[in-house]
């Protein structure tokens, strides 16, 4: 399973993989950034605990690459706000803005 592409503009996030195990694929959509439109991979999970700091301006999505479920727990810096929601989604497998491969087959 693919969870992303998720950017925030304000909210800070923090994600921990509990349960399993995931590959965290991070790309900078800071323009200002001096690692801007740069992809990273963090495997996380039982076998390599971590937290993960996402600042703004970060897409952000998850694969499970375990042969179980894997539980990612997010702790986010800001209440979730109906009326004004800090999120942006981009489709994981069909979008123009990210060059990445989740190495997936649709079935």
């Amino acid at each position: 399973m693919i969870k992303g592409w998720n950017l925030h503009s304000k909210q800070e996030d923090r994600l921990i993989c509990v349960v399993g195990m995931v590959k965290l694929a991070l790309y900078d959509y800071r323009e200002d950034s001096p690692t801007y439109q740069v992809l990273n991979e963090i495997f996380m999970g039982e076998k390599c605990p971590c937290v993960v700091y996402i600042p703004p301006g970060i897409f952000h999505g998850t694969k499970n690459i375990g042969n179980k479920i894997s539980v990612v727990i997010g702790m986010p810096s800001l209440l979730y706000d109906p009326e004004n929601v800090d999120e942006r989604r981009v489709n994981p497998l069909d979008n123009d803005i990210i060059p990445y491969n989740w190495n997936c087959r649709m079935e």
